[in-house]
């Protein structure tokens, strides 16, 4: 089975346009979120309009500047207490657990949060080093 990856870097100021565009882009697929903002950013408005989109969702971080892990979790379980949840300690652990989950239950993956997160992603997702 193969599965969709699609890309997103939510910032602030335009969450709620990215939100209303995701679900009309990706309207009738399940989500699997892999999500993590970085710290210099309104963490929780993002995270907070990203995770009512997700049926399942892997929180993570970039190495260029993400929030800790536990922040986003904290913050989707805040949001989204019935939503199936798991952390991931670098993106590229995040990248390979993604896979393999959407790969078995036909999901689509939708990386959001930032910018620095979305490129990280798919550099692991090429093989390549996301922190170079």
């Amino acid at each position: 089975m193969t599965c969709t990856v699609a890309r997103w870097a939510a910032h602030a100021a335009r969450c709620t346009v990215h939100g209303a565009t995701v679900r009309g882009c990706l309207a009738g697929r399940r989500l699997l979120l892999v999500t993590g903002v970085s710290y210099n950013k309104a963490v929780e408005p993002i995270v907070m309009r990203l995770a009512p989109l997700a049926d399942e969702v892997i929180c993570t971080r970039a190495h260029h500047k993400g929030s800790e892990v536990a922040t986003i979790a904290g913050l989707v379980r805040r949001e989204r207490p019935d939503v199936p949840l798991s952390c991931a300690a670098t993106i590229e652990e995040a990248a390979e657990r993604a896979l393999d989950r959407a790969r078995h239950s036909g999901m689509t993956v939708l990386v959001g949060g930032g910018l620095f997160l979305s490129i990280e992603f798919q550099q692991a997702l090429r093989g390549h080093d996301p922190k170079a």
